[in-house]
């Protein structure tokens, strides 16, 4: 699994502790990188399912149980990774996507620093300062357009 899906490892651990713990609580999807929306994802498929349910009834607090709960669902764990691909591609492109727009906000503030600090009395700054803020505002707005796509 672990040759197809990157974070397979965390994948698998994060079935066990959903088969061991008492107290089940998946976290929201607006709190994780989007490089790990697919575990989430998978993770909360198999969770709701009614056969996880009624294994996860003889599993929780017993570890060696919920190790064999997760051998038990690797088949369906291979099922719903192998649905979810699609979902991983998208979560990998939003993680650049977002990298990219922290970068170009660091641009405009750096530019916007550079520029208060070359300003005259009248707020007036050097041409060249005012093109490289100008540049670093526009390359700032493309990023945010092409996140929108």
């Amino acid at each position: 699994m672990g040759e197809r899906h990157d974070h397979a490892a965390d994948l698998l651990a994060d079935v066990f502790l959903a088969a061991y713990k008492v107290g089940l609580r998946l976290r929201e999807r607006t709190e994780m990188d989007p490089s790990r929306l697919v575990n989430h994802q998978v993770v909360s498929a198999l969770v709701e399912s009614p056969d996880f349910a009624a294994l996860r009834r003889e599993t929780v607090g017993d570890p060696y149980a919920a190790a064999l709960a997760v051998l038990a669902q690797s088949g369906a764990l291979r099922r719903l990774l192998e649905g979810s691909q699609d979902a991983q591609g998208r979560g990998e492109r939003a993680a650049r996507t977002r990298q990219e727009a922290e970068r170009a906000a660091t641009a405009v503030a750096e530019a916007l620093r550079q520029a208060a600090e070359e300003a005259d009395e009248d707020g007036g700054v050097p041409p060249a300062t005012a093109d490289a803020l100008q540049r670093a505002v526009e390359a700032a707005e493309a990023t945010g357009s092409a996140a929108r796509l």
